[in-house]
This record gives structure tokens, C-alpha cells and sequence, in this order.
């Protein structure tokens, strides 16, 4: 099936990480066991003391070099070409800062709902965002602030309230697109904000005024989307990877369309899989965390729609380190917080 296609070409749609999909997934089923609560505790220990260690690091990169982080997720050739054959240890990139979305999320969470150590947790809470924010990924930084209200919500109202809430949001979007505009204007002007997130800032500015979006990241994104989006429709039932086509090709700049693309119909058992492994997570973790899990798998469910997501340390943020933190750390049967 993959014969005549450049499985080298894609790092994007996931097709090379399969084997760490599978690896980190069944580690995850076996140690997911309450028999296996210390090594739990263990590796979820190890793994967030290494995205602190990473996050130090970063920093201190960042002030020699403002952009490495964002140079780093750059195709290997563009790498070279803007930091040489350096290799940098410890320094997050692409995937470091995605996932370090959610366990921002996760202690947002703890912060909300437990006033153990809270002090400790905004902490964390206010240096991660810092570091977020200086890396200048702004999707990023959007989707913290976007689910992070989205968290405050589901504290504070019933799920009626928040689906009003939600609406009403929607609403306010499609409505006040000049007001929007003009907010992203302001936040450009504010000093001390990295020069790649200022530029950014602005092309949103561009974006919900309604003007020209020509020439803007906005506008690339959205004709990559509309490429794996053409991919699919052309190639409904097996996708490009069969037909091998010089004409239709997935953008790679979104995973769920990317998949589609490349694997048409066939692409629906992998579907299958995130969702089951969705409910399996859920149903497993104290109730308390069930929100959670669901504020968490949609942001990443989010993220799939407009950037890529298929990477091994994406995974094990999102399938292996969460749940073991939650199953190991809170009681199964807890349902109250404060």
C-alpha cells in the first residue's frame, strides 16, 4: 500500500510514528492498573521534572536566541540553514510547547479545585505561560487562553450555563469581528512582547477586519487546509496514498485533514481508536477529573484541525503521562475538591 509513496516525506500526517503510537499506547493499557500505582507516581514524576529541566533549558536558550525554539520545529534542511549543524540538548520545540499546553491545562485544573499547594501551582501555572509566550507559538498561547476559560466556566456553572455561555461566545465572534480587530491592534503595540508574536498579533488584526489576508501565515494556513481538504474530496475512499497523484496531496498543516487526505475512508479505524481510547481514559480516572479529560482530548482534538499533532512526544503527553499523573496521584472514588 505504502510502496509508491515517500514515507520519509511525511512527519506531518503521523505515518512515521505509528510505532511510537503503539509503543507509548501499551504502556500506558499495561501500567494504567491501580497494582502499578507507584510506578506510576515514579514515571509521572520523572516525566514532569523532565519538562521542567526542558522549560529551564529553553529559557536559558531563548535569551541567547529568541526564535531557536521556533526554528527548531523547521524541516531539517531550513534547520541547518538558519542554526547550522548544532545539535541543542534539552531544548523544547514544536511538540515541547504543544504538550506543555495541556499541562498547563492540568494545572489550571489543580489550581481551580484543589487549594492544596496552590501557591506552588499558579506558580507553575504563571512561568510555563511565560515560557509560551516568549517561544512565540501563538496557537499556542491562544488555545491555553481558550481552554483555560474553558475550565473556569465548568468550575463555576452547570453544564446548561456553559453550553449558553458557548453560544454566546460564538455569537459575540461572528458579530464583533471589528471589535476583535481592534483588540489585536492594541496587544500589538503593547512593549516588551516578542517581535514573532507582535507580527502575528497583527495578521489576526488584518484577519477580523476583513481585509486582504494575502501574503499572511493566516492565508497560507487556510490554503493547506483547503489542499488536504480538495485531497479527500478527490480521493474519497482510499486517499492519495494509492493513487499516488501529482495533483492532489495532503497540506500538512492539519492532522485530522491530512489524514483524511492521505487515507480517504480508510483513515475511519483510526478515528475509531482516538475515541475509544478517549472513553477508556475517562471512564477510568476519579470523577472528579472527568471534565478534565474531556477539556483536554478537545483541546487536542482542536489543535489536530489546525496544526499538525501526530508526534511520539506529543503522545506521551497526551495518552501516558495525564492519565498515570491523575490515576496515580487522586483517589478513584474522590468526587469532591474544596
Amino acid at each position: 500500500m505504502f510502496v509508491k509513496k515517500d514515507l520519509g516525506s511525511w512527519p506531518y500526517t503521523g505515518s512515521s510514528e505509528i510505532p511510537s503510537l503503539l509503543i507509548i499506547y501499551s504502556i500506558f493499557l499495561y501500567y494504567f492498573d491501580g497494582k502499578y500505582r507507584r510506578f506510576q507516581k515514579f514515571l509521572s514524576v520523572f516525566l514532569f521534572l523532565d519538562c521542567v529541566v526542558v522549560a529551564i533549558n529553553t529559557y536559558i536558550h531563548l535569551q541567547t536566541n529568541p526564535l531557536i525554539a521556533r526554528y527548531l520545529a523547521v524541516g531539517t534542511e531550513t534547520r541547518e540553514r538558519l542554526l547550522g549543524t548544532a545539535t541543542f540538548y534539552g531544548v523544547g520545540g514544536y511538540e515541547y510547547f504543544y504538550s506543555l499546553v495541556s499541562i498547563i491545562l492540568l494545572l489550571g485544573f489543580l489550581f481551580l479545585n484543589y487549594r492544596k499547594k496552590n501557591y506552588l501551582t499558579l506558580l507553575l501555572i504563571f512561568a510555563f505561560t511565560a515560557l509560551l509566550i516568549q517561544a512565540s507559538y501563538m496557537i499556542a498561547i491562544a488555545l491555553t487562553f481558550i481552554f483555560f476559560v474553558l475550565l473556569v466556566i465548568m468550575r463555576y456553572t452547570n453544564k446548561y450555563t456553559f453550553v449558553a455561555i458557548t453560544l454566546l461566545v460564538v455569537i459575540t465572534l461572528l458579530i464583533f469581528q471589528g471589535t476583535f480587530a481592534s483588540m489585536f491592534e492594541k496587544l500589538v503595540d503593547i512593549e516588551g512582547i516578542p517581535h514573532i508574536l507582535s507580527f502575528k498579533l497583527n495578521e489576526l488584526a488584518i484577519f477580523f477586519s476583513g481585509n486582504d489576508i494575502s501574503g499572511t501565515d493566516i492565508n497560507t494556513r487556510q490554503n493547506l487546509y483547503s489542499q488536504s481538504i480538495d485531497a479527500f474530496a478527490n480521493n474519497i475512499l482510499t486517499g492519495t496514498v494509492l493513487t499516488n497523484s501529482n495533483v492532489y496531496s495532503a497540506g500538512n498543516h492539519a492532522a485530522w485533514l491530512d489524514l483524511l487526505a492521505d487515507f480517504g475512508l480508510f483513515s475511519i479505524p483510526f478515528f475509531i481508536f482516538w475515541f475509544r481510547a478517549y472513553k477508556y481514559c475517562k471512564n477510568k480516572v476519579p470523577l472528579i477529573f472527568k471534565p478534565f479529560v474531556t477539556v483536554y482530548w478537545l483541546y487536542y482534538v482542536c489543535l489536530g484541525f489546525v496544526n499538525t499533532l501526530f508526534f511520539a512526544k506529543i503522545y506521551i503527553t497526551w495518552l501516558l503521562f495525564l492519565p498515570l499523573f491523575i490515576s496515580s496521584f487522586f483517589k478513584t472514588n474522590e468526587k469532591s475538591a474544596v
